[in-house]
């Protein structure tokens, strides 16, 4: 479900998504588990380079858009939220 909900956020949620991304702190860390969950990015190549980095997706840019994003792909993600 985590895959649809960021589409769907990216898509038509441009206001929390917004509000989340001031948020977010720290950096990509090109560790590629974002690009792993539920299925292989076709654009993934090797262990975690992204063919595409520079032009990805909106869903891809956005990713993490929360919290629950961090928790789908655990501690090797760069990136944080700071508290509200």
């Amino acid at each position: 479900m985590g895959k649809i909900r960021r589409f769907l956020i990216a898509l038509a949620g441009k206001k929390y998504l917004e509000e989340q991304l001031k948020r977010r702190q720290g950096k990509c860390q090109r560790c590629g588990a974002c690009c792993q969950l539920v299925f292989r990015c076709p654009f993934l190549e090797g262990k975690n380079k992204c063919l595409i980095y520079e032009n990805r997706l909106a869903q891809c840019r956005a990713f993490p858009i929360d919290e629950r994003c961090l928790k789908e792909v655990g501690n090797t993600c760069g990136f944080y939220f700071k508290e509200e």
